[in-house]
This record gives C-alpha cells, sequence and structure tokens, in this order.
C-alpha cells in the first residue's frame, strides 16, 4: 500500500496528497476525449488503462458532435494504477440513496477539497479545485474510473443549471422520453426494448433536464447501458452481451431467480442495435414514471400526473450527484428536489402502474411520443 509520509502528504491537505502519489507514479500516457463541450484529458501511468478507456467511450466520442457556437471547457483526470493508498485520514460515511444496503463510499474532508473511498475496491479519489485524481488498482476497476469521468461531465452540466434526474433516456425524431422509477423498476430495460422499436440512446440510469424558452431538454451522459442477466435473457438483441457459456448456465435458471443476480454487463450498442444509435440531447415530450410490480397479475396501466402533488414520485426521479459534485464556487452541494420541480413542471408526466410487461410499456411510449409536440 501506499503509505503517506513525504513531508507534502503531512500536510494534511489534498494538494499534498495529490503531489505524493503522482511523485511516485509519473505519467506514460496522455489522451484526450471531446464529449460534446466538455474536453477531459485523462492523464496516467499506465498506457493499458488509457486504451480501455477509449476503448469504452469511443461510441461517443464519434457520434456526440459539439453544436454549433456551443463553448468548450476542458479539465484534467489523473488517473494512477497503484495499490491501494493507506491516507490515515478520518473518514466518515455517504449516506446511499433509499433502498441501498450497503455501504459504498466513505469521505474525508479536507483544506482544498475531498477524498472519497471506495469501500469495496479500495480506489481513492482527490476532488477539489481544477483536481481530479483517481488512484489505486484502476485497472481491475476500470468501471470506476469510467464513472469519475461521467461524474465530471454531469458537474459539468451542473454549474450550467441543468439537473441531475434518476431515469433512462431515450428519443425518435428530437422528441423524446425520459424513464423513471425507483431502482429495479426496469428503466434501463425498457429503454433497450424501445431501442429495438428503432428509437435512440440517450442514457442508462442518469439524465439531464433543463427548462429553457424553447421548452425543456434533455441530455444523456457518456455511459453504455449496464444490465443485469434478467434483461439479457429477456431480450434476443442483447443475448450477444452474455458469453455463450455463462448464457447456457442462466437458461436453467427460473425468471425471476435472473432478476435478482448480482452481476453487471456493459451493452455495446453498435454489436446489439448497430451504429448510428446514440442521441446526445433530445426535446423532453414526456417523463414516464415506472411505479408497476412484478408481483402484479394485471397488465400495466398508463395514466397521467401532477409531480407537484406526489412527492413521492418526485423522490423517485430527483437524484442527489453524490460526493464528487463542486458547486459553482468550488464548494461541495447536494441540488434541493424542489429543483428538479422547477424544471419538470413543464413536463406531461405519465405513470405505468400495474404488472410489469415491457412490451405493452413499448407500445405505450411510442404513443406518447406520437402525440407530443413536433421537436423545436
Amino acid at each position: 500500500m501506499i503509505e503517506m509520509r513525504t513531508p507534502l502528504a503531512r500536510r494534511r491537505d489534498l494538494l499534498g496528497l495529490a503531489a505524493a502519489v503522482r511523485v511516485q507514479h509519473p505519467i506514460r500516457a496522455r489522451r484526450d476525449f471531446h464529449f460534446g463541450g466538455l474536453s477531459v484529458l485523462v492523464e496516467s501511468n499506465s498506457v493499458a488503462l488509457v486504451d480501455a478507456l477509449v476503448a469504452y467511450f469511443r461510441p461517443f466520442l464519434r457520434d456526440w458532435t459539439q453544436a454549433v457556437g456551443e463553448p468548450r471547457t476542458g479539465l484534467v483526470v489523473t488517473a494512477l494504477e497503484a495499490e491501494t493508498p493507506r491516507f490515515n485520514l478520518s473518514y466518515r460515511d455517504w449516506p446511499r440513496d433509499p433502498g441501498k444496503l450497503h455501504l459504498k463510499e466513505r469521505i474525508a474532508d479536507l483544506a482544498g477539497g475531498r477524498v472519497v473511498q471506495k469501500v469495496r475496491t479500495g480506489m481513492h479519489f482527490l476532488v477539489g479545485g481544477s483536481m481530479r485524481v483517481a488512484v489505486g488498482p484502476c485497472l481491475a476497476n476500470a468501471n470506476q474510473v469510467i464513472n469519475f469521468i461521467v461524474t465530471q461531465y454531469i458537474d459539468h452540466y451542473l454549474r450550467q443549471g441543468w439537473q441531475l434526474c434518476h431515469a433512462a433516456g431515450v428519443s425518435a425524431g428530437g422528441r423524446g422520453l425520459a424513464l423513471a422509477g425507483i431502482a429495479g423498476a426496469g428503466k434501463s430495460t425498457l429503454a433497450l426494448h424501445l431501442l429495438g422499436k428503432g428509437l435512440a440512446f440517450l442514457s442508462n440510469d442518469r439524465v439531464l433536464v433543463r427548462a429553457g424558452s424553447e421548452g425543456v431538454r434533455q441530455a444523456g451522459v457518456p455511459k453504455l447501458p449496464r444490465i443485469n442477466p434478467g434483461t439479457a435473457m429477456h431480450q434476443q438483441e442483447l443475448h450477444g452481451v452474455l458469453p455463450a457459456a455463462r448464457r447456457a448456465e442462466l437458461q436453467k435458471l427460473e425468471s425471476n431467480a435472473l432478476w435478482t443476480l448480482e452481476e453487471k454487463y456493459d451493452v455495446d450498442l453498435d454489436l446489439a442495435f448497430g451504429p448510428g444509435r446514440l442521441a446526445r440531447t433530445s426535446a423532453l415530450a414526456g417523463l414516464v414514471l415506472l411505479t408497476w410490480r412484478r408481483d402484479e397479475s394485471g397488465p400495466p396501466q398508463l395514466r397521467r400526473a401532477e409531480l407537484d402533488n406526489r412527492p413521492d414520485l418526485l423522490t423517485a426521479v430527483a437524484k442527489n450527484p453524490g460526493p464528487f459534485h463542486l458547486g459553482s464556487r468550488g464548494a461541495f452541494v447536494a441540488p434541493m428536489a424542489t429543483h428538479h420541480l422547477q424544471h419538470l413542471s413543464r413536463v406531461p408526466l405519465f405513470e405505468i402502474t400495474g404488472g410489469v410487461d415491457f412490451e405493452r410499456a413499448c407500445s405505450m411510449c411510442l404513443e406518447i411520443l406520437e402525440r407530443a409536440e413536433p421537436a423545436a
């Protein structure tokens, strides 16, 4: 483990910790990633890690273009492959969202910023000012490095007045839907079923929304769909996500058992649905809340709802950006759910209740889009 014994580290500020880890791990590779209006320079002591990031983000770098007149902001993310650091800090637990049981992160606030420790993997993230450093077993936990980069994209748009929603996003013809619900409601699965009907993919689990003079828009984040075995086994386009041997094992399980497995697989959208299925933004034609239940025997039902009269639905939509988010003045902040209401009150809200049936839900969503006003 990295022991923080240097004079810089003993200063017990973020700059001292960052300087100590950087001096032990010289940078060997750099790569620019352009996500529309945000440019991220990733530097690392691991060429293999940078190559893995390039492979993961390739569809977004190809399909997400910068809008005409859109300014581009740049920042640097440093990812250092190393043993688990031992910073000897006083951490406190970071509370998880409702329904999440296991502790995921701990934080330590220092002069100049914050250290976020991933409990299970031992990865550490240093955030403050212009500093963005990931250190630890990065190659074994590349998905956490990917999430760290995605967090910078989200933070960039939060500073511009967008709000983060716990939802998947799809679009067709410039008009889109945000699909929300509690964890496990099936929003990602429904989004992928809609891709099978010809729609474009914006986002898997996080959607940014903002109301403006031309209406409400949604924006995706640069992250591939990440699905469980149940989703992969029940949609033909996704069968290739699973290794053949694992798919044969899963075929022996009952349907309900598939949905409870603690496994996740990234979906290569090009292989599953063909190239050109990514969209960066769209007009938001509707917000669909999934409150259906797998133990409900009746068919799904679609009904209109009002978000300001349903605080339970607002709780399901509003998403705390987590321990990495810095406000416009450099302080760590968590946007309030009331801010989401200001943006989403202009969006038609639909609730799907009853039993789970993705084919019927697809028909409902397509009907909402057909009846929506043309995109501006």
